[in-house]
């Protein structure tokens, strides 16, 4: 049987942990969520990469919410990101050739738009997946998941990082978690004021900003209340998903570019595909400012 894509498992943090212990905890279970998908991405299954790669993301972002009281070594970071980046360049040609190219054609009436150009697209993903695929295999990798499973598991954060306070890591998580929320929510809704007049850079900085207080609502869901917590995340994901289609955009606009040089014969192709996605873009900024307004609007959006 073909292994499949897993998604992260339940997360449910009790009232009584400590900062550490809920660090911890949420660690562990982005780190389980990274493993169970290697088998499905070494096979070459497309979602379990792009599971593998929230895993990731989740653990990124865990590690933003606390890196007051803790921070990974500097060599753990430096390996993680170039697993993050392997992963995320097979995850953008995956993208473009299955989800963005396939949308166009279907938008085209199902015809068999630019046949060479998402053949090229596909070559390009599966290369970049099979290199993802060996690197998850490789001594690195074991080693890298070595490293962090014993970094978790020893704990050395209390000796290695003085800045702070000893008593901070048994605090409770509760006042944590409450203040960390609202300073990601804070920095999300400036981010989104400036969405009507933003150009893409900016809505990439809003999107980033959204999976930040996403993960950390999903994080903490059990200690703010199922139903409110519910409701924000499902509004929250209605941004993501409209912000996540323009930075697909974006990104074709860069990998049809590169293929277009590479191939010059498919050049013709890529700029009629970039320019009607670019017209397409323009027509769903609307929807966007939709989406955002109804986030927005919610109480807790403004903690």
């Amino acid at each position: 049987m073909e292994a499949q894509a897993v998604k992260a498992a339940p997360l449910a943090l009790v009232r009584s942990m400590s900062r550490e212990q809920a660090f911890v905890c949420i660690a562990h279970n982005c780190l389980a969520q990274v493993r169970a998908n290697e088998v499905a991405v070494a096979g070459g299954n497309i979602e379990s990469l792009h599971q593998m790669r929230v895993g990731l993301r989740r653990l990124s972002a865990a590690f933003a919410l606390f890196r007051d009281v803790l921070r990974p070594p500097a060599a753990l970071r430096s390996e993680l990101a170039w697993l993050d980046t392997l992963l995320g360049q097979a995850r953008d040609w995956e993208v473009l050739a299955w989800s963005t190219l396939g949308q166009v054609a279907r938008e085209q009436e199902g015809k068999d738009l630019a046949p060479a150009l998402r053949s090229a697209a596909f070559l390009r993903a599966e290369q970049a997946h099979a290199e993802a695929g060996t690197a998850l295999v490789s001594l690195r990798y074991a080693r890298l998941m070595q490293a962090l499973a014993r970094w978790l598991q020893d704990a050395p954060w209390r000796a290695e990082f003085k800045a702070a306070p000893r008593c901070c890591f048994d605090a409770g998580i509760v006042p944590f978690a409450r203040n960390a929320l609202a300073r990601n929510a804070r920095r999300l809704v400036r981010r989104g004021a400036e969405l009507r007049d933003a150009g893409a850079p900016a809505r990439h900085r809003t999107r980033i900003a959204a999976k930040k207080v996403r993960y950390a609502s999903e994080f903490f869901v059990a200690l703010l209340g199922q139903r409110k917590a519910t409701r924000y995340v499902a509004a929250l994901a209605d941004v993501q998903d409209a912000l996540g289609w323009l930075n697909d955009v974006s990104v074709a606009a860069r990998l049809l570019d590169e293929l277009g040089n590479c191939e010059p014969a498919l050049a013709p192709d890529a700029a009629f595909v970039r320019g009607y996605l670019a017209g397409r873009a323009q027509r769903d900024t609307a929807l966007v400012l939709r989406r955002w307004k109804a986030f927005a609007a919610l109480p807790v959006a403004r903690l």
